[in-house]
């Protein structure tokens, strides 16, 4: 199973469960240059800065990926570049 459809199929119930609705995937997996050590660089909105440690922590239990979370709260000249060169995995 590729890790965008764990993505898919494991971590829709926890984006759900959290009311997120866009899933922005960007870094080395969206560029397929992944290996099997490489964490899940994804960008989630919304999620409030009170949520934001249990989410991961769920993300991670569901998918058993290490995450490396970004929300629309961190330094939006990152955001804004995630926003334009990221792929969007799941949106509600």
């Amino acid at each position: 199973m590729t890790i965008k459809r764990l993505v898919l199929e494991k971590g829709k119930l926890v984006f759900e469960k959290f009311g997120i609705r866009k899933v922005i995937l960007f870094g080395s997996v969206a560029d397929n240059l992944c290996h099997e050590r490489s964490d899940l660089d994804i960008l989630v909105m919304p999620l409030s800065n009170d949520k934001y440690w249990e989410f991961r922590h769920e993300l991670e239990e569901a998918l058993d990926v290490p995450i490396d979370l970004y929300t629309k709260n961190d330094d939006p000249v990152i955001v804004k570049k995630i926003l334009s060169r990221g792929e969007t995995l799941y949106e509600i």
